[in-house]
C-alpha cells in the first residue's frame, strides 16, 4: 500500500450485471459467509441469482439492490482480510448503506434488513408510478434543468435527480418526458443523451409512497458512530 489516503466509494443500483456471482469467488471464504448471511436475512436466493438472473430480472430493484451491495461487502471483507484500511467511504445512493455498513455505523444484518426494505418500497413505487431515467452528459446543469422544466406539462414530469460532475447528470421521470428531454439534448448537443436501463423513475417525486416504509423501518434503526469518516453524497462533507 502507498503512503496516500485511500477511500472506498460504494456503487448503486445500476451496477449490477449477469453472472456478477463469478467474481465472488476471487474473494475467498469471505464471500460466502456474506452471501450466506444475506439470503438468511432477506430471504432472497442471493448465491443462485447472482450466477444466473438475466438482466430483466436484475431490473428488480429488491433484487438488485440486495446483490450490489452484497457483492461490495464481499469486496470490503476481502479487503480488510488484506489490511486495507480506507481513510474515506462513500456511496452513490444504495452505496451509501453499504458505506454506511463499511464505517462501522451499521452491522451487516441490520444493512442487509434496510436495502432489502428500501428495494421492495422503490419496486412498489415504481408499480404505481412507472417512469423512467436517462442520462445526460455534456450539458451545463442549468441547461439541463431548463430542458426537465419545458418537457414537463400537466401529466407528467421529469427533473434532474443524480449531479455527477457539472457537466454530467440524470434525469428521472415520467417516462414520455424523460423521451422529451433526451430528444431535446440531443439537439442542444449533448455527448451523450440516453435512457437508462432501470426498472423505475428513482431519486424522482414519483418515488414518494417509498418513504413511509422506509421510514418506519429506519425509525426503529440505530446507527452507531462512524469508526471510518463517511461522506456525504447529498452534502459532499
Amino acid at each position: 500500500m502507498s503512503g496516500l489516503p485511500t477511500a472506498f466509494v460504494f456503487p448503486g443500483q445500476g451496477s449490477q450485471f449477469p453472472g456478477m456471482g463469478r467474481e465472488l469467488d476471487r474473494f475467498g471464504d469471505q464471500a460466502g459467509q456474506v452471501v450466506a448471511r444475506a439470503e438468511e436475512v432477506t430471504g432472497l436466493p442471493v448465491a443462485e441469482l447472482m450466477s444466473t438472473a438475466d438482466a430483466r430480472t436484475l431490473t428488480d430493484p429488491e433484487i438488485a439492490q440486495v446483490l450490489v451491495f452484497v457483492w461490495s461487502a464481499a469486496a470490503l471483507a476481502r479487503l480488510r482480510a488484506q489490511d486495507w484500511q480506507p481513510a474515506y467511504v462513500a456511496g452513490h445512493s444504495l452505496g451509501e448503506f453499504t458505506a454506511l455498513y463499511a464505517a462501522g455505523c451499521l452491522d451487516l444484518d441490520t444493512a442487509l434488513r434496510l436495502v432489502s426494505c428500501r428495494g421492495r418500497a422503490m419496486r412498489d413505487a415504481a408499480r404505481l408510478s412507472p417512469g423512467s431515467m436517462a442520462a445526460i452528459v455534456g450539458l451545463s446543469l442549468d441547461l439541463v434543468r431548463g430542458v426537465c422544466r419545458e418537457a414537463c406539462d400537466d401529466t407528467d414530469l421529469v427533473t434532474v435527480a443524480n449531479v455527477n460532475s457539472p457537466r454530467q447528470a440524470v434525469v428521472s421521470g415520467n417516462t414520455p418526458a424523460v423521451r422529451r428531454v433526451v430528444e431535446r439534448a440531443q439537439v442542444l448537443g449533448a455527448l451523450r443523451a440516453r435512457q437508462l436501463p432501470v426498472g423505475g423513475a428513482y431519486h424522482s417525486p414519483l418515488m414518494a409512497p417509498a418513504l413511509p416504509p422506509l421510514a418506519a423501518e429506519l425509525a426503529r434503526t440505530r446507527l452507531r458512530p462512524p469508526r471510518t469518516p463517511l461522506i456525504s453524497s447529498t452534502t459532499g462533507h
